[in-house]
């Protein structure tokens, strides 16, 4: 006999912004996240690199979901302005042409207008699933910097346990 056993996905609350220019496709984007995908929380929309720089930087979110062309400039100057950005981008655009340069730029995910909610998911499952092995990474780069150090003399461990460290 075969015995399949069923894992639920994690889902994980994540905070997402939209940046486009264009009034409808924030709209159609945010209802479509909305009736879709009840762990992705839009803090927040903007319409312009201006307005993006400000809202990415005041909501530190984990998704940015990202036009190329808008009105005052381009996703990818945005995004050379952000320093040290930690949120996955998943471009949105009615433009493929751009889509080598968005790989350049680490995109997560590259979806053209009008989005496919199958895609959609898609890109929003990569996020979740990057978000959740993310604090491993960081935990392993920390470790490694630790062990470059020449540093012999340590007076202290730090030990992750849960949700916090013990030292």
């Amino acid at each position: 006999t075969k015995v399949e056993i069923y894992i639920p996905l994690i889902k994980i609350m994540m905070k997402a912004v939209i940046i486009d220019d264009e009034k409808k496709s924030r709209e159609v984007l945010n209802t479509l996240l909305e009736k879709n995908f009840p762990n992705v929380n839009i803090v927040g929309t903007a319409d312009g690199v201006k307005s993006g720089i400000k809202l990415v930087t005041e909501q530190a979110p984990d998704i940015i979901f990202l036009d190329i062309k808008m009105a005052d400039g381009t996703g990818f100057d945005l995004l050379e302005a952000l320093d040290k950005l930690k949120a996955r981008v998943i471009f949105t655009t009615a433009y493929d042409q751009y889509a080598l340069k968005a790989i350049k730029y680490s995109a997560l995910d590259y979806l053209l207008k009008p989005i496919d909610v199958e895609e959609l998911k898609t890109a929003v499952e990569k996020a979740e699933k990057q978000k959740l092995e993310m604090p491993v990474m960081e935990n392993l780069q920390f470790l490694l910097e630790n062990f470059r150090k020449n540093e012999n003399n340590y007076s202290r461990i730090t030990l992750p346990t849960g949700n916090a460290y013990e030292v």
